[in-house]
């Protein structure tokens, strides 16, 4: 009889906004979300995750498990065989690539964008034309870069951070060299 409320209410459990998302955790007794991510709070700030808006999406059905498809995300042995294209501008090789272990239990893997495959295109490669493309839209010489194409990513990163907040992306000034 009556209202039931205040019999039948739910638990409250701890949550936090952050980057636009709503973090819930079942433990009342849980550090903070800025504890628990460690280096990632800081590093998931400089992408201004909270201001991005979708603009497309897309969705395909898979018939497997869907831990095969998360593992696709998860490391880049399969790069050379189903994305060759990308060689000309990702270094898939796990020689070249950063993997890290925060004390808080995260990891991650940082692959190197804007800097072609040393494995599949050798130590002394010509600068690839969609870098080159991507090297005019930021207003830099390809030609500059003949025989430097290893230093074409710092210098994007420069001028993207440079340029950045022109053309809409300002979020590139809170960026390390590694993002």
């Amino acid at each position: 009889q009556g209202n039931p409320c205040e019999e039948l209410t739910l638990m409250e459990v701890p949550c936090e906004i952050f980057a636009g998302f709503i973090w819930v955790n079942l433990d009342p007794d849980c550090k903070s979300l800025k504890d628990y991510l460690g280096p990632l709070w800081d590093e998931w700030s400089g992408y201004e995750i909270d201001e991005w808006m979708r603009v497309l999406k897309i969705s395909t059905n898979v018939p497997c498990n869907w831990k095969v498809i998360q593992d696709n995300f998860c490391e880049s042995y399969h790069l050379p065989t189903v994305h060759p294209q990308l060689a000309d501008s990702h270094e898939e090789n796990y020689a070249y690539t950063q993997f890290d272990t925060s004390t808080e239990g995260h990891n991650r893997m940082i692959m190197m964008g804007a800097t072609p495959s040393r494995g599949l295109r050798g130590e002394n490669p010509n600068l690839p034309a969609p870098l080159a493309e991507r090297m005019e839209y930021w207003e830099l010489d390809p030609t500059d870069f003949t025989d430097r194409v290893f230093d074409v990513r710092l210098a994007l990163q420069k001028k993207m951070r440079e340029l950045g907040s022109m053309r809409g992306h300002s979020h590139y000034a809170n960026l390390r060299d590694a993002q």
